[in-house]
């Protein structure tokens, strides 16, 4: 049996008990330059893969037990600050939130966290965010989306306002003939919470945590809303009225495409991220055009940056993931923040750290620091504030 090519299928969750079994005892009759060229082959087996297996936990749990054999071989050599161990010690998080890497000073370092995620929640844990949002309605009036059954909810103008898996939908009624006052509802959703919901034209928007889009129950010679916090949005086409989304100041035009709005009042800038279509971005001093794959970053009186991004990590929020790829500790500490709704308080001399990676979005908050967790930054939760510490 060739082990070699059994990486790819534990990267994929594929292997079978027999072949683990096979490949456990093959790894205990490495030497350590062999271990080495292993694990460099099986993050190049998990960089292909896009979902997350089931096994790989299991796989790094039993190149853990080697190397801590080859450390009570050799125990002048610090199994916790080997580079092995840590290179091992990353990959094992991966059964249960994807691959994880932390880079300081432009020098790659594996996570130092070995243990596996308990599959219980201690008393202290924070759960992650879920479906929820509150709508309110023209008159003032709020609606609580988080736990009513689906069903019709409210009738704004000619509309009537379903609640159907999961998301909202404005359903177009006959009309009378009748001009009237034009009608605008809000949806917010507050720490910890996203939604869906498609507008009266058939656009759909994902709202994101912290999140809110104020829009017109019918739309007129023209489709405008407001959002604040991130949103993505696949706009209906409507060649005779053009879409236009203000936030922060910032306008996007477009006539029917698919794209991602992050405006959080706490970013340095608000980013517009395209996938499909064309957009124009639009401030107090310029316009610019956007093609898929492009992101603009824009402030209110600044030339608009234009550069080519990951789109994947743009939306990762809307499938589900944190995609932390680059991203500062203040970075991750803000969108970690709005998701598990707590306070984040950082102690003195916490050192600047990059991230690299993925991981779920349905973790509880210990889970994922666990994930995040390195020798030079420690986290821990007091009620509902995250302490990062060095």
């Amino acid at each position: 049996m060739n082990y070699s090519d059994l990486l790819p299928k534990f990267a994929a969750g594929t292997a079978t008990e027999e072949e683990r079994e096979a490949f456990n005892d093959w790894l205990c009759t490495l030497t350590p330059d062999a271990f080495r060229e292993v694990l460099a082959a099986y993050e190049n087996a998990l960089t292909a893969q896009t979902t997350f297996a089931p096994h790989n936990q299991q796989l790094l749990q039993s190149i853990l037990h080697n190397i801590e054999a080859q450390q009570q071989q050799t125990p002048v050599r610090r199994l916790f600050g080997s580079k092995l161990f840590r290179y091992a010690a990353a990959i094992v998080l991966i059964g249960c939130a994807g691959t994880f890497w932390l880079l300081r000073n432009d020098q790659r370092q594996p996570l130092a966290e070995k243990e596996q995620t308990p599959s219980g929640r201690s008393p202290n844990d924070i759960p992650p965010g879920k479906e929820g949002a509150i709508l309110t309605l023209a008159d003032g009036r709020t609606i609580v989306l988080d736990s009513l059954q689906p069903g019709a909810i409210a009738h704004e103008g000619n509309n009537q306002i379903i609640l159907k898996d999961g998301q909202l939908d404005y359903l177009h009624g006959q009309k009378t003939g009748t001009s009237a006052a034009v009608l605008y509802n809000t949806m917010q959703t507050p720490h910890g919470r996203q939604f869906q919901l498609t507008l009266p034209d058939g656009t759909r928007v994902w709202l994101n945590a912290l999140s809110s889009i104020r829009f017109p129950v019918a739309f007129a010679d023209t489709r405008e809303v407001n959002i604040t916090g991130e949103a993505y949005l696949e706009v209906a086409k409507d060649p005779r009225k053009k879409f236009v989304v203000h936030s922060n100041g910032i306008s996007t035009e477009v006539l029917g495409t698919h794209f991602n709005v992050n405006a959080y009042e706490d970013e340095d800038a608000v980013r517009i991220t395209l996938i499909e279509g064309k957009v124009q971005v639009r401030n107090n001093k310029e316009a610019a055009a956007l093609n898929p794959g492009m992101q603009a970053k824009a402030k209110q009186a600044a030339p608009i940056g234009i550069t080519p991004v990951n789109t994947d990590q743009a939306i990762a929020w809307k499938n589900g993931v944190f995609n932390l790829q680059d991203c500062s500790l203040h970075t991750v500490m803000r969108q970690i923040a709005r998701w598990y709704d707590v306070e984040i308080v950082y102690e003195k001399n916490v050192p600047e750290l990059t991230f690299q990676g993925k991981m779920q979005r349905n973790l509880s908050l210990t889970q994922l620091l666990k994930g995040l967790q390195d020798q030079e930054v420690k986290f821990r939760i007091d009620g509902k504030k995250l302490i990062v510490s060095p």
